[in-house]
């Protein structure tokens, strides 16, 4: 999983030993993903990762086999639990989530694209001056990929994403939303949202738009 999270963000890997010696007052991230092979691990080091947490350095991910469950209590600062054995995709979009909780908040900057202007703060699109009527979740899902422009989305990610966890609805929403913006944002600026086949979609500027 260590691949997969390298092509995520800067990622920095630290032995035990090296965050116990000297890396806890030092240490700047958004956030930590702690592996607990075992008992002795988990009482070593998860009193020092709530610290150095609760201290500003973002979210904390562990990483646990289900016979260590009963180490861990409600209330404690664990932002989210990956027993194994797991799906390593499942656990990337899982740890995306924790991630953007704790990055600077930089989805309240308005986003201006030509004639194309999204004012997240208030809620508002508009196309060459002229105000888009969207509704909350077209607003929540442009404002949402125009944020990440190039980056590519899975279906599902955008579901747990932008509609959140709790949503038992399927992919097709995802399509049907993809579809009324394009029709919204009209034939120029339709491009901007990109189907990227087999995958999902991405919001990226075409050569020469």
């Amino acid at each position: 999983m260590t691949r997969a999270l390298r092509r995520e963000a800067h990622l920095r890997v630290v032995t035990p030993d090296m965050w116990l010696k000297s890396e806890m007052g030092s240490l700047s991230a958004n956030l930590v993903i702690l592996d607990l092979p075992d008992r002795t691990a988990a009482h070593q080091l998860l009193t020092p990762a709530e610290t150095a947490v609760q201290s500003g350095a973002g979210g904390l991910v562990l990483i646990l086999n289900q016979a260590l469950l009963d180490c861990f209590e409600p209330g404690q600062a664990v932002d989210a639990y990956l027993v194994e054995p797991f799906c390593e995709a499942e656990a990337v979009l899982r740890i995306r989530m924790v991630l953007r909780r704790f990055q600077p908040d930089s989805d309240s900057a308005p986003i201006r694209i030509r004639g194309l202007y999204i004012n997240p703060a208030g809620y508002e699109v508009s196309l060459n001056d002229i105000p888009l009527t969207l509704t909350f979740k077209e607003f929540e899902l442009l404002r949402f990929l125009a944020s990440h422009t190039d980056r590519v989305f899975t279906r599902d990610e955008l579901l747990s994403l932008v509609w959140g966890e709790d949503y038992f609805g399927g992919t097709r929403t995802v399509d049907v939303h993809v579809r009324r913006l394009r029709s919204k944002l009209g034939s120029r600026y339709e491009a901007l949202l990109q189907t990227v086949r087999n995958v999902g979609y991405r919001f990226s500027v075409p050569a020469g738009f």
